[in-house]
């Protein structure tokens, strides 16, 4: 019913597992224990965010679906959570408008993150003798997120209530600043923003973890503190593991030490990732500059797992999809091409005997990205792997959206007749949205505009109005398409879905890759004129990401023209 392994991608299969287990774990948390009142639906949600995990970590080791978790789930917290118009976990709620927007990255992958930290703070053994106990309390009734805390405290005798109250009540989460003096690391907190200005400032009860050599020193966080260091090592690194929901900022000669130690590969996967994970979101705020990111990023010149090579992917290529009209655009493009490359003669076309299962997930991601600053010789091979696969229906499912999205990236009117054929015929609902995303990858803005056109068609589900509008604004060519035609078009859109349809923010979201201020007055004009209950939250959102895209770019520009 939902697995084809002819036809359907690594990235697929995982994703039927994940959905699966989640759901099934809402017989737990959602079912036989129900949220008192919606502003605990993180009891539901964030609970089956993090235990599907667990479950398919616990089938399907080899897929290092704790590290995933921390591309998906972590990230999308983090992002979201970085923002002045985020929410807390704990929200209040008054109507169903309200109810329907808190379904997004706080009440399932942040609080799904949190958990994840209070476990660790707990150990495994006394999280889940509380968690049971909490279950078998409240079965077949309703609880509220004061009998979890009630329940793990007994067990485990440590302030879990006045720790976690700290993280559900109130908005965003910490920043770390570490400086040393004197073999000394003086820690201290504050919130962090992705926007500069006036914003509450806030104060967390921190589980923090400080990692020198084989030592690992925890301490609970309330004001600053202060950690000697180890001088045998002369190094150390905080939050190891990525347990806690939080950035770490170093002064600069820590951060060289610690690059030294990415390149050698002395630190886990995790904690590299972290590292430049961190420092992306410092850039992004305009906290260090994106030459000081570009230089750090060279220590991983020779990294070769997955969770820290996909995020650097996904950072630069943000970056270049930002900066690529700038005078200084091709020099982000040949720097992210030389990155690109390495990644991909590690990984090749095919792949190898006993690879990893997140190799798939890479290579495709890879030979898109790279296809698409002009590698010739990688949109001559996906040109020739296409033709074959038109003659003889044979492509490795795990190849085939980097194949077909570069046959569009060149491809003229015939081409596009031809996807949209190939969509019509496709006989798995996998296949078809794959073909509809292809059809925004084109350069050609006329075949764009027909795309967005095809979107609103008969031919296209509901659900998968969002793919094509979603691809759009990652390229280029068609980025400055999709708001003109979400303005003409938002009122089919609205009667097609429903006020109140999730879906109805996807579309508004997808605007949060723009970096020109003009749009966000502009939209913010069109959004005060045509209403749409229940899209506020999400609509301040995608305002304030425009204006932190739109600062980041002015700092950038001046940077590069200094």
């Amino acid at each position: 019913l939902l697995y084809d392994p002819k036809t359907s991608s690594t990235e697929t299969k995982q994703h039927i597992a994940e959905v699966i287990s989640h759901e099934i774990a809402h017989q737990w948390f959602g079912n036989l224990v129900t949220m008192k009142w919606w502003n605990d639906l993180w009891l539901n949600e964030s609970f089956a965010t993090f235990m599907a995990t667990k479950a398919v970590d616990k089938y399907y080791p080899e897929w290092d679906f704790w590290d995933q978790f921390l591309i998906s789930e972590m990230t999308g917290g983090l992002s979201l959570d970085s923002l002045k118009t985020s929410h807390p976990i704990d929200v209040k709620v008054k109507s169903p408008a309200e109810v329907r927007q808190i379904f997004d990255e706080i009440s399932y992958n942040k609080g799904g993150c949190v958990l994840m930290m209070l476990e660790n703070f707990l150990g495994e053994k006394n999280f889940r003798i509380g968690l049971h106990n909490y279950l078998l309390k409240h079965r077949y009734n309703n609880a509220k997120g004061e009998d979890l805390w009630n329940s793990l405290a007994l067990v485990s005798r440590k302030p879990v209530k006045q720790m976690m109250n700290s993280w559900i009540r109130q908005v965003g989460y910490p920043l770390i600043q570490a400086t040393v003096n004197d073999s000394k690391i003086r820690l201290q907190q504050k919130r962090f923003l992705l926007e500069n200005g006036k914003s509450r400032n806030g104060n967390w009860i921190i589980p923090v973890s400080v990692k020198t050599g084989d030592k690992l020193v925890s301490k609970l966080m309330t004001k600053p503190i202060t950690i000697p260091i180890d001088t045998e090592f002369g190094w150390f690194k905080i939050n190891s593991g990525q347990k806690g929901f939080y950035r770490v900022k170093y002064d600069d000669l820590t951060l060289e030490k610690l690059g030294e130690l990415v390149h050698e590969k002395k630190l886990s996967n995790v904690d590299r990732w972290s590292l430049q994970h961190d420092l992306f979101a410092l850039c992004l705020s305009n906290q260090i500059s994106l030459k000081k990111y570009l230089e750090f990023v060279k220590f991983y010149l020779e990294e070769d797992d997955y969770l820290v090579s996909a995020d650097i992917v996904s950072n630069l290529n943000f970056i270049y999809g930002l900066l690529s009209k700038e005078r200084f655009g091709d020099e982000i493009k040949e720097y992210n091409k030389e990155y690109f490359r390495r990644i991909f003669e590690r990984l090749e076309w095919e792949p190898r005997k006993g690879e990893k299962s997140t190799d798939a997930l890479l290579r495709n991601s890879i030979i898109g990205s790279i296809g698409k600053l002009g590698d010739d010789e990688i949109l001559e091979e996906a040109q020739k792997r296409f033709a074959n696969f038109l003659k003889s229906g044979s492509l490795n499912p795990d190849l085939r959206s980097a194949v077909y999205s570069l046959v569009a990236w060149n491809g003229n009117k015939k081409t596009y007749q031809l996807l949209r054929k190939l969509y019509k015929k496709a006989a798995t609902q996998e296949e078809k949205v794959r073909f509809l995303g292809t059809l925004s990858n084109f350069q050609d803005k006329t075949l764009l505009s027909k795309s967005l056109q095809f979107a609103l068609s008969k031919e296209v589900r509901s659900q998968n109005l969002f793919v094509p509008i979603s691809k759009m604004t990652s390229n280029p060519y068609g980025r400055e398409l999709v708001w003109p035609w979400i303005k003409k078009n938002w009122r089919k859109i609205v009667i097609r879905f429903g006020v109140g349809n999730p879906l109805l923010n996807k579309i508004i979201g997808t605007m949060s890759t723009e970096s020109d201020i003009k749009k966000e007055q502009e939209m913010k004009r069109f959004f005060k004129k045509h209403k749409t209950a229940g899209t506020e939250m999400k609509l301040a959102q995608t305002l304030e990401r425009i204006r932190i895209n739109s600062n980041f770019l002015e700092t950038t520009r001046q940077e590069f023209d200094a």
